[in-house]
């Protein structure tokens, strides 16, 4: 009873967190030319001391530069981002002496375990990706399995 009330109630709450959409600003027009044309030390130098008094946009410039032509970088990067998405997912209490920390975190650890796997073989349907992202891609995975079940009054 008082874990069915405590999933419950960790259900409403992630539920309100959780962004159910992406909202990305993209304006081709605010871009920055690409720079790497006329880089040489002292540009590099003008630009982190302006980066340092606050403005950051010819450094983003620089790094979107230098990310966009090197491959080296790239593959690094990927790599990177590969090994995150792979991880497996631990939930840790906060304060392991507390019992009330380490009962969420069970809680919440049976929640990710009991999400259905639609096909084992896409890592995609794997359990944690779909936790994490069920909210902001309802689409991709089987809702139904998915969706938190609405909170009454009388839970909380």
């Amino acid at each position: 009873m008082l874990n069915a009330k405590i999933k419950s109630r960790l259900r409403a709450f992630f539920a309100k967190m959780i962004p159910t959409g992406r909202v990305t600003v993209m304006n081709p027009w605010a871009e920055q030319a690409s720079m790497t044309e006329r880089l040489d030390v002292e540009r590099v130098h003008e630009i982190i001391e302006a980066a340092k008094s606050g403005d950051p946009r010819d450094l983003f410039s620089l790094y979107r530069d230098i990310i966009t032509s090197d491959s080296h970088l790239q593959s690094e990067f990927a790599k990177r981002k590969l090994a995150v998405l792979g991880d497996t997912l631990a939930v840790i209490p906060k304060e392991k002496k507390n019992p009330d920390d380490v009962l969420a975190a069970k809680v919440i650890t049976d929640m990710i375990d009991s999400l259905k796997v639609p096909d084992p073989g896409n890592v995609a349907s794997c359990s944690w990706l779909r936790a994490c992202w069920q909210r902001s891609r309802p689409s991709a995975f089987a809702p139904d399995a998915c969706d938190p079940p609405a909170v009454s009054a009388s839970d909380t």
